[in-house]
């Protein structure tokens, strides 16, 4: 708990600062200077989202399609020798399996596996990327 003095001092001290505060300008200023700066944000805005929303219509025009993969030969051949693992791996457990669910599950999942296969091996991989 603050004394009667030490109050008065504080007091004195807080009416200083008060009235320095307001003594000049400073704070209208300031105030009009903020918003000043929010409102050319706001008129501004538009111009900068045309400006962003015709950036990205350039670009859309301008994207590069892939039509076929730019794999190298030994990433096309690991991609490969992969889904035949795969393919094996499922055969093996297909001919354990008595469920006929289960087995129906494993061999769509081996003529995915071998639907991937045709397509690696479709691939050219000296192809080039048009553009639109």
């Amino acid at each position: 708990m603050l004394t009667t003095e030490e109050m008065k001092v504080a007091l004195a001290r807080i009416v200083t600062n008060i009235k320095n505060m307001w003594s000049t300008n400073d704070i209208f200023k300031k105030l009009l200077d903020r918003l000043l700066d929010v409102l050319l944000r706001l008129h501004l805005a538009g111009a900068r989202t045309s400006k962003y929303n015709s950036y990205v219509a350039r670009k859309a025009k301008n994207k590069y399609t892939v039509d076929d993969s730019f794999l190298s030969s030994n990433s096309q051949r690991n991609l490969i020798s992969t889904e035949y693992k795969k393919k094996r791996k499922r055969e093996q457990k297909l001919q354990m399996i008595t469920d006929k669910e289960k087995q129906a599950k494993y061999k769509d999942q081996i003529s995915k596996n071998d639907q991937r296969i045709d397509f690696f091996r479709k691939l050219n991989r000296h192809s080039v990327a048009s553009v639109r």
